[in-house]
């Protein structure tokens, strides 16, 4: 089911702005609506004509008031700004927010996680739960990252004298093993260090320990400075955090001087619960909070909500992948689905085949919590269950197990009916059948969408309408009656007719929906030529799309021609038959055909079905939370 969503406008002033974004966080449903330069131009045209009310209305208690006491009047000071026209700039002088704060406060953010990484990776045990403000979260960040690269900046040098000393002190080792006691004159000068070779390795050994101390003494200071940045580091974090989501939020509002207006989309089954947090938030701030619930206009773009029962929610898998519904559209996740998981079962009939797909999406929806290639295993193995189970079903029905033959549940089959031509047409004529109904199924949902968005022209006339069943019924009956088919036998029979059948009643519901297919062009003003290419395509595409089901029928062909293969094999070399037909031809049953099966009934299910009636134009609702 799809839920589409009311606009939401809020109108604060500025002092209290954060408090109700962050009350809108919390309820997490509101998706925010960034504001364009129409949305500026309405609220502004929409202020000012209450402004000219409010003048009015200022002008009447003048006069009354002139008329009851004689004297003159001496207005407010709020009432004689009005007069004077100083209050109108501050309310109706809209703007969109600027940037630059969010900016500032990203900056801020990147220089914190920078020294997060560097002094607290991990958080403290007991953080301090402190309230900040942006100057004090700044004060901090700046005087911690300013110390840190002090103390940073000094075991550097430290290293690098460290570094000159060992160099020296390899250098005295050379010295030592050549038999040379003295350093020659100039090199003694350029590392400045006694002449005795002897005093000048106790100098280094001195130095060496001087600089080790000064070493621990600042790692002591960074071990400190650490601990007492761990301690703030999550109320800093979850406060940048907040900052920046709600500097993210005020890039999405308008503001004046004295007020802001917060607009977003809320599903219209939590209207209800949102307007009682705002009428609570209200309450709070003496009644200086306005907001209101409005339909959308025809050219916004409103975001939308799946809702449908958890049997069926793991359908909606596959209507993301062709779109996201629309506000106006019909939510086809449920119907899809059972059409979809139908026409794998009878593409790939088979028991224990289903069994074992079954199996296996259980243990994918349960255990495989990752995506692989970009294939996320749980939603997989979710559809699996219900594609497993179809199988089996249809595997039971028509008679196959594991590519063994056994005897069918369906009273009219026996086992290796894929020999007798009558199963073989009774299952094309299934899949026609089923193809036919489904394509019906799809236009009458195209004629209810048309009606709800009150195109009545195209509900009746259009190739998705109206004009498209009757020219589908007609095709179909037509042929019916042609070549004398049985759908229902001693129920549903159409006799053969031949060329009678063009005096027949199916000929003329086909005829009706030709008709109202060339008039379309005089309702809605389009060339009279258009009519007629329309007629064409739109007849082929019927025909087409009714034999496209045929395909149902050939895959499931194909997997009894698979089992009849395994039981000559059988007969001619058992070996050969456990071999290559139980193993292998199994092993590729529940692989290729399995994926090649699982691709065409999703073929089937967006191009034969789904373009009738579904444009999948639509956003998702996503909701701005704190």
């Amino acid at each position: 089911m799809i839920i589409p969503a009311k606009k939401l406008i809020v109108v604060a002033l500025r002092d209290r702005e954060e408090e109700v974004l962050r009350r809108l966080g919390e309820l997490g449903v509101i998706q925010l609506k960034e504001p364009s330069e129409k949305d500026l131009l309405r609220l502004t045209m929409e202020e000012e004509a209450r402004l000219r009310e409010l003048e009015k209305l200022y002008g009447r208690l003048m006069e009354i008031w002139r008329a009851l006491k004689l004297g003159a009047f001496e207005p407010s000071k709020g009432l004689s700004s009005l007069e004077t026209g100083k209050l109108r700039p501050s309310f109706i002088g809209f703007s969109l927010e600027e940037d630059s704060r969010l900016r500032s406060t990203r900056e801020l953010y990147e220089k914190f996680m920078k020294l997060k990484e560097a002094l607290s990776p991990e958080p403290a045990k007991h953080e301090e739960d402190v309230e900040m403000d942006l100057d004090e979260v700044e004060k901090i960040i700046n005087q911690v990252h300013a110390r840190y690269n002090t103390l940073s900046a000094k075991l550097g040098e430290i290293e690098e004298l460290k570094r000159r000393l060992e160099e020296a002190g390899e250098l005295i080792n050379m010295l030592e093993k050549a038999g040379v006691r003295e350093f020659p004159k100039d090199v003694r000068r350029s590392i400045g260090l006694p002449r005795d070779i002897y005093e000048a390795k106790a100098v280094i050994e001195e130095k060496g320990r001087e600089l080790d101390e000064r070493r621990r003494l600042i790692e002591k200071e960074i071990q400190e400075l650490r601990e007492d940045f761990r301690s703030k580091a999550g109320a800093i974090s979850r406060f940048l955090y907040i900052r920046l989501r709600l500097d993210e939020a005020l890039l999405k509002t308008m503001k004046s001087e004295t007020l802001r207006v917060i607009q977003g989309w809320v599903p219209e089954d939590r209207v209800k619960s949102v307007g009682e947090a705002l009428e609570s938030l209200r309450e709070e701030f003496d009644g200086k909070l306005l907001y209101e619930f409005r339909d959308p206009s025809p050219d916004e773009d409103v975001p939308t909500t799946l809702r449908n029962p958890g049997a069926f929610k793991m359908f909606e898998t596959l209507v993301r992948q062709y779109g996201w519904p629309g506000h106006r559209e019909s939510d086809p996740t449920i119907i899809s689905g059972i059409l979809w998981t139908i026409m794998f079962g009878l593409m790939f009939p088979d028991l224990g085949h289903g069994i074992v797909i079954a199996i296996l999406g259980v243990l994918f929806s349960r255990f495989l919590k990752k995506s692989i290639l970009g294939l996320n295993l749980r939603r997989l193995g979710e559809l699996m269950i219900g594609l497993g189970i179809a199988s089996a079903i249809f595997g039971a029905l028509i008679g196959e197990f594991f590519l063994i033959e056994i005897q069918p549940l369906l009273p009219t089959l026996r086992a290796g009916w894929l020999e007798d031509p009558a199963g073989v047409v009774w299952l094309i004529k299934t899949a026609v059948f089923f193809g036919i109904a489904q394509i019906l199924l799809a236009l009458s949902i195209s004629v209810r969408n048309h009606l709800r968005d009150g195109k009545l022209v195209e509900a009746i006339l259009g190739e998705k309408g109206v004009a498209g069943i009757l020219l589908l019924l007609g095709l179909a009956l037509t042929a019916f009656n042609f070549l004398g088919i049985t759908v229902i036998p001693g129920v549903l029979e159409f006799p053969e007719l031949r060329m009678k059948v063009l005096t027949s009643w199916p000929f003329f519901v086909l005829v009706v929906g030709l008709v109202m297919l060339l008039v379309k062009p005089f309702f809605t003003r389009e060339e009279k030529v258009m009519g007629v290419g329309l007629v064409l395509e739109t007849f082929i595409s019927l025909l087409a799309n009714m034999f496209s089901y045929m395909r149902i029928a050939g895959f499931a062909i194909v997997h009894a021609a698979l089992a009849m293969a395994v039981l000559r094999l059988m007969q001619v070399n058992p070996l050969m038959g456990i071999g290559v037909g139980l193993i292998f031809l199994n092993l590729f049953a529940l692989t290729i055909e399995f994926l090649v099966c699982m691709i065409q009934a999703l073929r089937l299910l967006y191009y034969e079905f789904m373009t009738k009636f579904y444009q999948g134009t639509g956003t998702p609702h996503t909701p701005w939370k704190l």
